[in-house]
C-alpha cells in the first residue's frame, strides 16, 4: 500500500547553533504548510524527501531512494539568505522547496500538477499556517465547531472553535500547545468530537485521555480515565504532547527523564 508524503526537510548545516535553529524552525512552518496543501498525495515509493542544502557552486546530486526516503540536493546563498527580510526568506525556502520537488518529480514521472497547486495555495495563505477541520454540528444542533491548528515558529497551538448556524464565530478556546512538529501531536487530533452540547474536543485513540473545551464557561480542562493503560503511562502521553520551552540541553534531558 501507497502511504503519503508526510515530509519535506531542509538540512543546513551552520556555523551557529542560533543560525541552524532560526532556519529549522522558519523552514519548519513553510514546509509543513506545503505538505498539507498536498492533500495526503501518494508520490511512488516516497513518504519523505530529504534536501541537503549546499552552497552555489557545489556539486548537486540525482535524487536518490533510500527505502521511502528520498534525497535531494539543492543550492542556497547563505549570505544573501541572511541579508534578506523575514518575508523573502520565506519565499526562498519555499522557492528551493517547489524547485526541488519539480526536479524530483522530472526524474521519477509523478504528477507535477499536485505540486504547484500547493505552491499557490502556501503564497494565498502568506505562509501562516493556520487550518480547521470540517465543522461537527452540536448534538442539539444549534452551534458547530471546528478543530484548528495553528504553527508559530515556537510551537504548535490547537484550539476549539464555536460557530452559529450562519458560520459566524463565537469563541476560540485554546485546548492545548504542542511543540511544532506533527508527531508530537498528530496521534491525539485525530479524534475529536462533541462530548454533550456545550463540549468540545480531543480524545485518545482509547478515550483514556480527554482534553476539552466548554463553550459556557470558555475554558478547557484535561480528563484521565486510565482503563486499559495505567495513569503514569497516560501521563507519560500527556507530556510528551505539551509544549515546554526547552531552552538548554539540561531542559531537555529533565523533561526526556522527568
Amino acid at each position: 500500500m501507497s502511504h503519503k508524503l508526510h515530509d519535506i526537510t531542509l538540512y543546513y548545516y551552520f556555523e551557529q547553533d542560533e543560525f541552524k535553529k532560526r532556519f529549522t524552525l522558519k523552514q519548519n512552518i513553510v514546509s509543513a504548510l506545503y505538505v498539507y496543501f498536498l492533500k495526503g498525495h501518494k508520490p511512488h515509493k516516497t513518504t519523505r524527501i530529504s534536501i541537503t542544502l549546499k552552497e552555489k557552486g557545489a556539486r548537486v546530486n540525482e535524487p536518490i531512494h533510500h527505502g521511502s526516503i528520498l534525497n535531494a540536493d539543492a543550492l542556497i546563498d547563505r549570505e544573501e539568505f541572511w541579508l534578506e527580510s523575514n518575508d523573502i526568506q520565506k519565499q526562498i525556502i519555499l522557492d528551493t522547496i517547489h524547485k526541488t520537488t519539480l526536479e524530483c518529480a522530472d526524474k521519477l514521472g509523478w504528477d507535477k500538477e499536485i505540486f504547484n497547486q500547493a505552491y499557490i495555495k502556501v503564497k494565498e495563505a502568506n505562509f501562516i499556517f493556520k487550518v480547521e477541520s470540517d465543522s461537527k454540528l452540536s448534538p442539539n444542533r444549534k452551534v458547530k465547531a471546528k478543530l484548528e491548528i495553528e504553527k508559530i515558529e515556537e510551537k504548535t497551538i490547537v484550539r476549539s472553535n464555536f460557530y452559529d448556524s450562519e458560520d459566524k464565530l463565537l469563541t476560540s478556546i485554546k485546548l492545548f500547545e504542542s511543540f511544532q512538529h506533527e508527531m508530537f501531536y498528530e496521534r491525539l487530533v485525530r479524534n475529536f468530537k462533541w462530548f454533550n452540547n456545550n463540549e468540545f474536543g480531543v480524545y485518545s485513540k482509547t478515550g483514556e485521555l480527554k482534553i476539552i473545551a466548554d463553550i459556557t464557561t470558555g475554558q478547557s480542562k484535561t480528563i484521565i480515565e486510565p482503563k486499559q493503560n495505567s495513569r503514569e503511562a497516560i501521563e507519560g502521553e500527556l507530556r510528551y504532547t505539551l509544549y515546554r520551552d526547552l531552552k538548554t540541553e539540561k531542559d531537555l534531558v529533565d523533561w526526556v527523564n522527568k
